[in-house]
């Protein structure tokens, strides 16, 4: 099973020099040109001669089965030959064959090293993929400041996911100071780069007047391209405007058609809403609604995947524009019969966007459940990544976990954080803990700085003495000096 945690990388585009012209460069001409057979001697040619671009496509052509039988071993070879002469995307490719055991063994710090060496190249889906390195503690010790400036360097580099990333950082204050205004121009950003989450995160910051002020119009407009593009969220939260009127003329039809599509991808909550219109709205208006949601879904002609074996499900599911419906059904397919499956839902989720599949990796990871070997701090990544799609449960399952320091490392601040997060959400578990962690982060806090206190030179110390006054009364006073007095015995 072909194992999905960082995004796919693009091909490299190389434009040719005229003034340069040979088998390298006709090569890579053809290739572009899809006459892969051939290309496929001219690069070789040009890569026994050193080029290392033309190992690059060598290795893009065997891993693909491109004009070449399909071969992990040889691609891995000419992109470790093309990494080591400073190609940057064969680094790439190299850190994510290391990454997940293609061509050779799995070694995750082989991964990160060649992550790294693209990135510090200026590969933009590298310096991506090092801000995920530093958000989970992959090979590293776990630093969203180190995640932070990754991904500013990637979203600078024109990362719509690195931006997504970042304006989630700069919402919550993780790693970098807190500011809704930063967060809404990453979103914007993302969103302007066609990411189905930053779309729909925009939106929903112009619906709640998060760091602007509340533009229903604009949450509807972002919320509509989210929706039209499958983003499950995006649909109920449009399907909420048009049943309030917000930003949209008021229509129960409308409504339920967004709900109902919401609702067809386990949105929590849409099944709900599609269940109360349906008693509210009168049976011509159900069957036109239904009727349009039919005509929209033959419009788009795809695949019956009923009908695909897994081999088939799984190569559209891990082509370069995935088809996220496709990972779904091969998902359900191999749940509790392939123990690594959490690996696919993991790609629907931070892919796709679909956080119920973050959700349930992490409780497969957690529990043990479904056949999947038990990894509470991946477990604990994949509700951090659903709670970041806004999944409220999940928000809590990671609250819970920095709370209890159940598998990972207690971390209070971190814990009130994501109880908060869940709790302004509406999952009402949240409310009560949220409490106790800010409590007890207080009382964490106010401990250190005593410590502090303590321990400082300069900090004042009382002790208790007991002193005979006249009379031989007996009374208690303070001796208060500072620990530099005390430790040297004057007054």
């Amino acid at each position: 099973m072909k194992h999905i945690l960082f995004s796919l990388v693009l091909a490299f585009i190389f434009v040719a020099s005229a003034a340069h012209a040979g088998p390298v460069e006709d090569g890579i001409a053809l290739y572009q040109q899809q006459d892969y057979v051939a290309a496929l001697p001219k690069l070789k040619t040009a890569a026994e001669a050193g080029h290392k671009d033309a190992h690059h496509y060598l290795g893009l052509m065997y891993y693909h089965g491109r004009g070449a039988t399909k071969s992990h071993e040889k691609a891995r070879q000419h992109y470790q030959t093309s990494a080591n002469d400073g190609h940057a995307d064969s680094a790439l490719e190299l850190g994510y064959m290391f990454e997940n055991g293609l061509g050779g063994p799995k070694d995750l710090t082989e991964a990160v090293r060649w992550y790294r060496d693209s990135a510090e190249r200026g590969n933009a889906i590298a310096q991506r993929n090092m801000g995920n390195v530093y958000s989970r503690g992959l090979t590293v010790e776990q630093s969203y400041q180190e995640s932070a400036k990754w991904y500013e360097k990637s979203a600078a580099n024109g990362s719509a996911k690195a931006a997504l990333n970042l304006g989630y950082q700069y919402e919550i204050g993780q790693g970098v100071g807190k500011s809704l205004s930063k967060a809404l121009t990453l979103y914007r950003q993302a969103a302007e780069g066609g990411n189905v989450t930053g779309m729909t995160n925009l939106a929903y910051m112009h619906y709640t007047g998060m760091g602007t002020p509340v533009s229903h119009a604009d949450a509807a407009r972002w919320f509509r391209k989210a929706g039209n593009q499958g983003g499950a969220r995006a649909q109920y939260f449009l399907g909420e405007l048009h049943e309030h009127g917000r930003g949209v003329p008021q229509s129960k039809q409308d409504a339920f058609v967004w709900y109902k599509k919401a609702a067809a991808q386990d949105y929590e909550g849409a099944q709900e809403k599609v269940n109360d219109l349906s008693t509210g709205l009168d049976l011509a208006k159900q069957a036109e609604a239904k009727a349009e949601a039919s005509r929209r879904l033959s419009r788009q002609q795809k695949p019956n995947y009923n009908k695909m074996t897994v081999g088939s499900l799984q190569e559209a599911c891990t082509k370069t524009r995935a088809d996220f419906k496709a990972c779904r059904e091969l998902y359900s397919r191999i749940r509790g019969l392939e123990p690594e499956s959490y690996v696919v839902a993991e790609h629907i989720c931070l892919t796709g966007g679909y956080s119920a599949y973050c959700y349930d990796a992490g409780i497969d990871l957690y529990s043990g459940g479904a056949g999947v070997s038990i990894d509470k701090p991946r477990a604990y990544n994949n509700f951090r990544s659903a709670c970041h799609n806004r999944s409220m449960k999940s928000c809590y399952m990671a609250g819970y976990m920095a709370f209890a320091g159940d598998g990972i490392r207690t971390d209070l601040g971190e814990a009130y954080l994501l109880f908060n997060l869940s709790c302004t959400g509406g999952y009402r578990d949240s409310c009560a803990l949220m409490k106790q962690a800010k409590r007890a982060d207080d009382r964490a806090i106010e401990a250190r700085n005593r410590g502090i206190r303590q321990n400082s030179d300069d900090a004042m110390n009382c002790k208790k003495t007991r002193i005979i006054g006249h009379g031989g009364r007996a009374y208690t006073s303070y001796d208060c000096r500072t620990n530099r007095q005390w430790r040297t015995g004057k007054k």
